[in-house]
């Protein structure tokens, strides 16, 4: 009989469990017939998002929100962006985050990567992006979870 190995806990699980048996977390596969893993399993019970956030893309717990580092809207693009971004899922480790500028037309302008050690449920993490970071003012922002681990000591 193959086992399946929990994306959280790690421990072996039969291949036709729908639950974590030690854990109880939902062992759901992608279209792809893998598990899927942290970012990607929605939390049974996930906290409301505050107000103006948005969602990651792809990401069903993960929220996020712009605006200037200095407060409101950009007024120039020499201001630094200040992105909130939200967990309302699992608490997560080792996080990589992709902060994503778009055209106009929707074409891919930049993509930054941003590093986060620990991110709690419920935490709201501040990513400043200087505006020397930017090639270009976007037209959109967008975030996606790149990597992740799901936090074991929580």
């Amino acid at each position: 009989m193959i086992e399946l190995a929990c994306p959280r806990c790690r421990i072996a699980n039969p291949e036709v469990a729908r639950f974590c048996r030690r854990c109880g977390l939902a062992l759901v596969r992608g279209p792809d017939g893998s598990l899927l893993g942290p970012g990607q399993i929605r939390h049974p019970q996930p906290l409301p998002a505050p107000p103006g956030f948005q969602c990651f893309d792809d990401t069903p717990d993960l929220f996020f929100s712009t605006k200037s580092a200095w407060g409101g809207q950009a007024l120039s693009d020499t201001e630094p962006q200040l992105i909130a971004a939200f967990n309302a899922g699992y608490p997560l480790v080792d996080v990589i985050i992709l902060i994503r500028g778009h055209g106009p037309a929707g074409e891919a302008a930049f993509c930054i990567p941003h590093a986060v050690e620990r991110w709690g449920r419920g935490q709201t993490v501040t990513l400043e992006v200087p505006s020397w970071e930017l090639p270009d003012e976007p037209h959109k922002l967008t975030l996606a979870l790149d990597s992740a681990e799901f936090d074991t000591e929580t």
